[in-house]
């Protein structure tokens, strides 16, 4: 049997295609800030300045409690006030980060 020399070898280009789909639906998996669920009762407010409340989304396995909070913190700065955890809820967002959590913004 003959064996081929490495310079002979096709390259395998088609290996980094399933290493490129993993990157991307991980990167998919990062905690973000919901604005279609963000507001005080049904009515959604269009100054992100008057809202009162944060929902974050977050995949639980691959995010820390720790930067759900720094998230929901960011944006309650953003009042001049501080988040207070209200609960979370699960398959309430997209499916790769389907867990909500819900803060809201209290006066300091």
């Amino acid at each position: 049997m003959e064996t081929k020399r490495p310079s002979e070898c096709k390259p395998r280009w088609w290996l980094a295609v399933p290493a490129g789909g993993m990157a991307v639906l991980l990167a998919g998996c990062a905690p973000f800030i919901n604005e279609a669920f963000t507001g005080s009762d049904a009515v959604v407010s269009r100054d992100p300045a008057a809202r009162d409340v944060v929902d974050v989304c977050y995949n639980s396995a691959f995010t820390t409690p720790r930067a759900v909070v720094a998230l929901a913190r960011a944006e309650c700065v953003r009042r001049d006030r501080n988040p207070k955890f209200l609960g979370q809820l699960r398959f309430q967002c997209r499916l790769l980060a389907p867990t909500l959590a819900r803060f809201e913004c209290v006066e300091q």
